[in-house]
């Protein structure tokens, strides 16, 4: 009789392993929608603490980047201020050396030689660049080398501040929680 019952218990004791797994395996399952892990404490998930120096980092952070931003672009509008101002001295030179040898005596002549200088000047860009239109393109390119030549490094400042300000607002919701 004890071979029959040792039968019948290993018998018994494998189908309710079975079950057992089967049950787990469903409610592992079920559980994927509605598993929330922030209720369970991490070691990865910042204290009130540490969450309010960050805060504290990010703001200093953030009034450096815009006091960065606010005197590159004082400098940027000065330098582009200046590089305007030398293209109208340059034209002015190019006057006052035609007046010097004589070649303009009055303003008509010089508006006449103005005029000339820009259609020489629309002619040599036709032949660069292939059309009339693309001069203002070229104005544009000035402008955008003398931004690269005053931003340097911070020519992504601003989307580093948006970011750095889109983290703020982050950690500030996590410490009201």
């Amino acid at each position: 009789m004890r071979n029959s019952d040792n039968k019948t218990n290993s018998k018994l004791n494998t189908i309710l392993i079975i079950v057992f797994v089967v049950v787990f395996i469903i409610l592992i399952l079920f559980s994927f929608g509605y598993f929330n892990s922030s209720k369970f404490p991490t070691e990865f998930i910042d204290s009130n603490e540490e969450a309010k120096r960050k805060h504290k980092r990010l703001e200093a952070l953030i009034e450096k980047q815009l006091a960065t931003k606010t005197k590159i672009e004082k400098k940027f509008k000065f330098v582009f201020l200046w590089v305007r101002i030398g293209l109208i001295l340059m034209w002015f030179g190019l006057l006052g050396i035609l007046y010097y040898f004589n070649i303009v005596k009055n303003f008509s002549e010089a508006l006449t030689y103005s005029q000339v200088s820009i259609i020489i000047i629309l002619i040599f860009n036709f032949i660069t660049f292939g059309t009339i239109g693309s001069l203002k393109n070229f104005v544009a390119s000035i402008k955008i080398k003398t931004e690269n030549m005053v931003y340097g490094k911070y020519i992504n400042l601003d989307e580093k501040i948006e970011i750095n300000k889109q983290e703020l607002s982050k950690i500030e919701s996590e410490i009201k929680k």
